[in-house]
């Protein structure tokens, strides 16, 4: 059914709280999850309503206009539901990238080999339609796909750059957190380092110089434990105290996180729009619009925006 597709990056600007309703343990009001791993995730459904929102608001479009290109692309609104599905495809936004705090140049960029495995499983998917974005040579970072890291190390960048690394200390040795590892220098980490900057035009994360491939444990417990949980309360006006039951808890992806997502598309099910007769017109219509108020640089996704939570920079490749 889908004819063609493209990567699209998401780093955050300010913390991301996009939520799953109400917790059962410690924080009130978690982020999402997916359930097998316990790795955040953003469910498709916020991505393709924020991208939504995105086109009509740069359109200019009142509340209930009926504009035949947004209906193409993401589908009739609920009062025309029933009449065709819209041609894009996004699937949800999983983590690539997650920072963790370092006793040494502050943060680290972390990720691990299972993480890096259904990354390339999806960079597949793309390729088989058409976008290949691994190229050949096959990269030397394809191997940490395989890899099996020690809970106690950390790999860092290769030993003839060892000294752009800013998060190693003179022991050879890496704190993150309250945890110390050992570092192990790797010429892949590098590898990954560089392809990753390759991508990520316009972002600038540094990676040279923090990226951190651990252990899968060791990145689940990272990912669990060292999320950005915020306390928030409501104040009685007249009397300025909390009101009672007014004290909540919200957890939040930390800002520098990085997910990725895959945006798919076929030919559209409701012909008769100029310039999207074909899946690949579609997808050009999202990531490549020659209209600049249609050129989605950044997105607000999840819940708390007015109080400054959500933005994330967007980059397709």
């Amino acid at each position: 059914m889908y004819e063609q597709g493209r990567l699209m990056f998401l780093y955050a600007e300010t913390p991301v709280h996009a939520g799953s309703g109400s917790g059962v343990a410690g924080i009130d009001l978690p982020i999402q999850r997916e359930r097998f791993t316990n790795l955040p995730i953003l469910q498709p459904s916020g991505l393709k309503g924020a991208l939504r929102e995105f086109f009509e608001n740069g359109k200019g479009l009142l509340p209930g206009h009926l504009d035949p290109e947004i209906f193409t692309i993401f589908g009739p609104d609920e009062r025309k539901a029933s009449e065709n599905a819209g041609a894009l495809c996004i699937e949800e936004a999983r983590l690539l990238l997650f920072p963790v705090r370092s006793l040494k140049g502050v943060f680290a960029y972390t990720t691990c080999p299972i993480v890096l495995r259904r990354f390339y499983r999806d960079l597949e998917v793309l390729k088989h339609l058409g976008q290949d974005l691994i190229g050949s040579p096959l990269p030397d970072w394809l191997s940490l796909t395989t890899e099996s890291i020690p809970d106690d190390q950390v790999w860092t960048i290769k030993p003839a750059e060892i000294s752009e690394c800013k998060i190693l200390s003179h022991s050879e040795k890496i704190t993150l957190e309250e945890f110390t590892f050992t570092a192990v220098p790797k010429g892949q980490v590098s590898s990954l380092a560089e392809w990753l900057d390759s991508k990520l035009s316009g972002v600038t994360l540094d990676l040279a110089a923090r990226l951190a491939v651990m252990s899968d444990n060791t990145f689940r417990d990272f990912v669990e434990f060292s999320t950005e949980v915020i306390t928030r309360t409501r104040i009685d006006d007249e009397k300025g105290t909390v009101v009672k039951g007014a004290l909540w808890t919200e957890e939040h992806l930390p800002r520098e996180s990085v997910l990725y997502c895959l945006l798919l598309s076929c030919k559209p099910l409701k012909s008769g729009v100029t310039g999207l007769s074909t899946a690949d017109e579609v997808l050009n219509y999202i990531t490549n619009n020659t209209t600049p108020a249609l050129r989605p640089a950044y997105l607000w996704l999840g819940g708390n925006q007015t109080v400054g939570r959500g933005l994330v920079h967007v980059v397709f490749s």
